[in-house]
């Protein structure tokens, strides 16, 4: 379509379009109203977005230790892009231009906020610069002020996901029971859509005092999945993983039990299935483990897919730290990525070969 023609189309059509593109041509159209031509010229975002329409994989954004860069991962090449900090923000004439710290990153887009503060919310495309601020986050409908439910506190965590193609936020809020339970607090989970540019409440009333310490969660056919740490029961030492699912006002624990040192560490859906990435929660602790799992609907159990060999284990897993991941590409290759402790950044793209994983090369900043 025409670029003229983009700019003169009416706002109120523009999410209808949008929302049945696929992501690259989101990523594009997102801003077509203000910033059409910036995001058109801008080379590097080109090569990664236009190469291959429809079957690319979002790129994956992480923040590299390193203190001068972020990091870009081009799924299609397996290859980086680093981006200087420095020319990072187009906000430099925010009061607090230098507090913002990363929440999340998802389909190509950073999601940021200042450090200890509940306002500012955006969303950056370090490929081009553009930032987007957010809505505030509604509160609960339920919430009556004059009710002994007076005191809704302000979002604990924030999650993107790539949600089959919509990138989406969640949002955990927690309001306080009335005097005289101080043990329960009701949860209630909000869904940003980008490409309306607003909120939507998918649950609320979930009971749980220990949501804030979600360490991952994901969209699935409308469900929210959320993976948390808790206290040991009984003896209130320790943390445990636990694994819900939240819908409506209804929060189900699925079981997530594995061998001793094995613990979840990741969930994410991949082709229409809940998947999750377990291993030794302390990487400075051998044996290390590495091994992916897929959830089997109606055995209700999970399904070993993958596991890492140990030589890989030894040479790539140790060096993990809390900023690692990985994700699936468009082949159903694994490329897993991490900030090692010494500040340099490495990537590992494997292939699947039966229920191992073949490492196929690493890369690290030094590479680009």
């Amino acid at each position: 379509m025409d670029t003229e023609l983009w700019g003169k189309l009416p706002e109120d059509i523009l999410p209808h379009i949008l929302s049945r593109l696929p992501w690259w041509s989101m990523m594009k159209c997102r801003v077509v109203s203000k910033q059409w031509q910036s995001l058109l010229s801008d080379p590097i975002f080109l090569k990664i977005a236009v190469s291959s329409p429809g079957a690319l994989d979002p790129p994956c954004c992480v923040l590299s230790n390193h203190k001068f860069y972020y990091v870009i991962i081009n799924p299609d090449t397996q290859r980086c892009h680093a981006i200087p900090r420095d020319n990072m923000f187009p906000l430099q004439h925010h009061p607090e231009a230098n507090r913002f710290q990363l929440h999340g990153t998802a389909g190509g887009l950073f999601f940021m906020q200042v450090a200890f503060q509940c306002r500012d919310r955006y969303l950056f495309n370090p490929l081009n610069g553009t930032q987007r601020l957010l809505p505030a986050v509604p509160p609960s409908p339920l919430l009556v002020l004059d009710s002994p439910w007076t005191k809704l506190h302000q979002p604990k965590t924030w999650m993107m996901v790539d949600d089959s193609g919509h990138l989406r936020l969640i949002c955990l809020q927690v309001r306080e029971t009335p005097v005289g339970n101080p043990e329960l607090v009701l949860w209630t989970v909000h869904t940003y859509d980008f490409v309306e540019n607003g909120w939507r409440l998918h649950s609320t009333d979930l009971p749980g005092k220990r949501l804030e310490f979600c360490i991952s969660a994901t969209l699935l056919e409308g469900n929210v999945y959320l993976l948390v740490k808790t206290p040991v029961l009984f003896t209130g030492t320790g943390l445990t993983h636990r694994l819900f699912k939240a819908y409506a006002r209804h929060m189900v624990e699925m079981s997530i039990k594995f061998t001793d040192g094995i613990s979840a560490l990741q969930i994410f859906q991949y082709q229409g299935a809940l998947m999750l990435m377990a291993g030794t929660e302390e990487p400075r602790k051998p044996p290390f483990h590495v091994s992916i799992w897929k959830y089997d609907e109606i055995l209700e159990s999970w399904e070993n897919v993958v596991s890492m060999p140990q030589d890989i284990v030894d040479t790539f897993y140790e060096e993990m730290s809390a900023e690692g991941g990985f994700y699936f590409d468009k082949e159903g290759d694994v490329c897993c990525f991490a900030n090692r402790l010494d500040s340099e950044f490495i990537i590992g793209h494997f292939s699947v070969v039966g229920h191992l994983l073949i490492c196929k090369r690493q890369m690290s900043l030094t590479d680009l």
